[in-house]
């Protein structure tokens, strides 16, 4: 796995343990892992990498913050509804994806989107 593959797949994990957090999952990785003799205890090198990408990303004891809101929608003309949450989660998977990183990036994908499968924005 790149960078870039190691990074999606912690953002991903931090949305899938909810309401846990990488330290919680951390922990009980770490007390899996010691309570199977004869293996050594401690935590697996792999887990400590979760953790300090985890850190890198600063979504250790939280998920990763949205960042294309449903008032950027609004501020765009699309009217609230079933419409703006799909794409409200069409963004936030874009995002745990890696596909981009700023609020500008992200409303150029709605952009594309809208351009493409014709969604609802005034």
């Amino acid at each position: 796995m790149n960078d870039k593959q190691k990074q999606r797949f912690v953002r991903k994990l931090s949305v899938r343990v909810q309401p846990a957090t990488i330290d919680l999952l951390a922990m009980l990785m770490e007390a899996d892992h010691s309570g199977r003799a004869p293996l050594p205890g401690g935590c697996p090198e792999s887990v400590k990498e979760i953790v300090s990408i985890s850190k890198e990303l600063g979504i250790q004891s939280d998920v990763p913050e949205p960042i294309v809101k449903g008032r950027h929608l609004l501020e765009m003309g699309m009217e609230p509804g079933p419409a703006m949450g799909v794409m409200l989660k069409l963004a936030y998977d874009a995002q745990l994806e890696g596909a981009f990183e700023t609020l500008t990036m992200g409303l150029e994908l709605i952009q594309i989107e809208h351009t493409l499968y014709n969604w609802p924005i005034v």
